[in-house]
């Protein structure tokens, strides 16, 4: 424990924390030693950089020496012997060594000292840095490239120990980060997360940064369950919010694992199966671990397909998509109050893909922003030309990926595909899933408030299922909830899940929200909501998905109750 002494008192601080504060926050290497009794702490990724046998060393000049190339010893051991005899106080060198892969490294040493009450040297605080000519270190993590990775994977297949796990470690939607905070507040981010990941590995292993916001792993003699188990100290970290501090994103980590020799005999193979593997588990949602398994070759393969068959008929005009439509129903009346536009695709090959299948391949590959202004398009050209002759308040729910609610453009293309259409902006409703919002409440009601004063009506989708609902409802300007159709499902049966419709319905209605009920299948089911008061209703028990023209006939016909 530290303390400092000012005309306010005296300020007491741990001394541990504080270094290991600082270790993980700063793009340099924190060196801190006792002049008294040479003792120097080391982080854990300059001591594996210089084969120190621990972070704690006891005269760490010895290795020093071992390491430190002979033409630059003599300036480095004079700088250091003038420091440590008093004679300076500031420490400032520049050299080069011989890491532990024989590579020839430069580095920068720049150190005060600081003395004791009585004028003795005591403690040493410096910093090491990769010099700005070494190109193998990530600037921001401090960690070896990828590059790196990949050459040392290469030569511990030379000489193989019993087996290797390979990780491939991915901060999922990370991106959200660097759009809300920037990229300063990003690169920070990452820095905590690197200095997470080395202190959750063994000190043997290797941590690499690879490409984008992923993270290389190298274990030797490893088995799936010490995987495991370091995956949930991992993932427990993360599950903090002090990861990203001040706001409400809870950041999940995405990992995917090979082993040698079971999956893979080469670097190249191992690779590919880890990331095979680590993009399986980023398709489920939160924190996630995959270990390879030849059916994943086979997934793998299938997402590939469907990926290029999606990029192949956008190029074509958007080939194969298709948008159909479910009836809203106004509860009391049974009279139709809108419908929600919904994207569909095929393919010759596997035929109708399920839209759970096809929009994440979409969102994780930069094209749902394209497909969802066409959609837009589509629905809102439909409804002018086609509907409002004949129902001209009929609203048009469009569903919005958050991929595309946090483009840079978003709400500048609604705005001019809405005036492009000729449709009044009242009879638009967008709708946005709960689960996407908690991850930043302040950007959203930005956008939010700038759709609204387009005169653009806002729903709450799937509300029930995410981490702050009712914080959700408190915070953002939203004129219409809908509940998820899990509540629907038992509601005959469980009582939380009717008592949940009630409370939800009279808690929207003392606020000024209108409620619409997803997934009413029976009759009954209806008639139990209609009693709550809800106000739309939307469920096959008034018609499925179908395409445009069966709404048009039902329209031109005068349907009016469904």
């Amino acid at each position: 424990m530290g303390e400092i002494q000012d005309n306010m008192g005296k300020f007491y601080y741990n001394k541990e924390e504080v270094y290991e504060a600082l270790i993980k926050t700063s793009k340099d290497f924190i060196v801190i030693g006792n002049l008294k009794t040479g003792i120097f702490k080391y982080p854990v990724e300059i001591a594996r950089v210089l084969n120190l046998p621990s972070q704690i060393i006891d005269n760490p000049m010895k290795y020093w020496k071992e390491i430190i190339l002979e033409e630059d010893w003599e300036k480095f051991y004079e700088s250091n012997e003038k420091f440590m005899s008093g004679k300076e106080s500031f420490h400032h060198v520049d050299f080069r060594i011989r890491n532990n892969k024989n590579e020839i490294v430069w580095l920068k040493c720049i150190g005060n000292m600081m003395k004791d009450k009585s004028g003795i040297p005591s403690t040493f605080v410096g910093m090491i840095s990769l010099h700005e000519k070494n190109n193998k270190i990530d600037p921001v993590t401090r960690l070896f490239v990828i590059e790196e990775f990949f050459k040392s994977l290469e030569a511990k297949l030379e000489n193989p120990p019993e087996n290797i796990g390979v990780l491939i470690l991915g901060i999922n939607n990370f991106k959200r980060i660097n759009e809300f905070y920037g990229r300063e507040t990003g690169d920070a981010i990452l820095r905590k997360i690197s200095g997470i990941i080395q202190d959750a590995v063994p000190y043997s292993a290797e941590v690499y940064k690879l490409d984008g916001t992923n993270f290389g792993i190298i274990l030797e003699d490893t088995s799936k369950e010490k995987i495991e188990k370091i995956y949930e100290t991992i993932k427990d970290k993360f599950e903090e919010k002090q990861i990203v501090s001040k706001n409400e994103d809870i950041l999940a980590v995405s990992v995917g694992v090979a082993m040698y020799p079971d999956d893979g005999q080469n670097y190249k193979e191992l690779y590919q199966y880890a990331k095979y593997s680590r993009g399986y588990s980023k398709r489920k949602e939160g924190n996630s671990i995959t270990f390879f398994s030849k059916e994943l070759l086979e997934s793998n393969a299938r997402y590939l397909k469907i990926l290029y068959l999606l990029k192949r008929d956008i190029d074509n005009g958007f080939k194969n998509f298709d948008i159909f439509y479910q009836p809203q129903i106004k509860s009391k009346s049974q009279e139709i109050e809108g419908v929600e536009a919904l994207l569909r695709w095929s393919c010759e090959e596997y035929g109708c893909i399920s839209p759970m299948e096809f929009i994440p391949i979409l969102e994780e590959n930069n094209l749902m922003v394209n497909v969802g202004k066409w959609v837009l398009k589509q629905s809102l050209e439909t409804y002018k030309k086609e509907w409002s002759p004949y129902v001209p308040d009929l609203s048009i729910s469009v569903n919005v990926s958050f991929v595309q609610f946090i483009d840079k453009n978003f709400v500048e293309d609604v705005k001019k595909i809405l005036e492009e259409s000729g449709v009044n902006p009242k009879n638009l409703v967008l709708e946005l899933t709960e689960s996407c919002m908690v991850n930043n409440i302040n950007y959203i009601k930005k956008i939010y408030m700038a759709l609204k004063k387009l005169g653009i009506k806002i729903a709450l989708d799937d509300f029930g299922t995410g981490y702050s609902s009712l914080g959700v409802l408190k915070e953002l300007p939203i004129d219409i909830v809908k509940t998820d159709r899990i509540f629907v499902k038992n509601i005959l049966s469980n009582n939380f899940d009717l008592v949940f419709i009630k409370f939800i319905t009279e808690l929207c209605h003392e606020i000024n929200l209108k409620i619409c009920i997803e997934g009413v299948e029976q009759k009954e089911e209806c008639e139990l909501v209609n009693n709550f008061g809800v106000d739309y209703i939307q469920g096959y028990y008034f018609g499925k998905p179908v395409p445009r023209l069966e709404i048009t006939k039902k329209l031109k016909d005068g349907v009016k109750i469904f």
